[in-house]
């Protein structure tokens, strides 16, 4: 959506037009669920974190400045929330409940490409992603965090800058350090 598409639409929702909400919903609900549901590693955390932070959102989208966009100050409120709910759940290893309940987050990328996948590529797919996951949950959160944003969202280094409240430099070094210690990790658990 273009800058005065929502514009147009975040003043139509401070005038409480319900249709402009929802269309302010529904062009960042997926992005926001993807972000909360690798922060958090399952499902049910995922949607309150999304709930919890679409409340946020609408209640102080008075304060939202047009500086940036809309997406970025909202992502930033959908991580705020999911670290809200890590503070809660800070002895519960992250991911686990993926690998336990045997949910995974709705990729229509990975659907697409398990279609295309015989039974033999589909388990080595799976069980790749697994050993990513365990990697990633064994690195710090602030890297955690950060790579996800970057290598699995896309988001830019100046979009992370904003969405964490730090300076670009820092993101970058964030993200180098981070994928040494993932690397590291794999590395050294790699699966034979």
């Amino acid at each position: 959506m273009d800058r005065s598409e929502e514009k147009s639409l975040i003043e139509g929702a401070l005038r409480g037009e319900q249709k402009s909400y929802e269309a302010l919903f529904l062009s960042s609900k997926d992005k926001a669920f993807s972000i909360c549901i690798k922060l958090l590693g399952n499902r049910e955390d995922a949607l309150d974190a999304m709930q919890n932070g679409y409340i946020k959102a609408f209640r102080s989208l008075s304060g939202f400045k047009m500086e940036a966009g809309f997406d970025t100050w909202l992502y930033r409120i959908m991580i705020n929330s999911s670290n809200d709910i890590l503070r809660k759940r800070r002895d519960t290893i992250l991911f686990s409940e993926l690998e336990n309940e045997g949910e995974k987050s709705e990729n229509p990328l990975e659907k697409l490409a398990a279609e295309e996948e015989g039974p033999e590529e589909q388990v080595e797919r799976k069980e790749l992603c697994g050993h990513i996951e365990a990697c990633l949950s064994s690195i710090a959160e602030e890297y955690r965090k950060i790579l996800i944003l970057r290598d699995s969202e896309g988001f830019s280094y100046e979009d992370i800058a904003e969405m964490l409240d730090i300076p670009i430099g820092t993101v970058k070094s964030r993200i180098s350090r981070a994928r040494q210690e993932f690397r590291s990790i794999y590395n050294s658990t790699e699966q034979k």
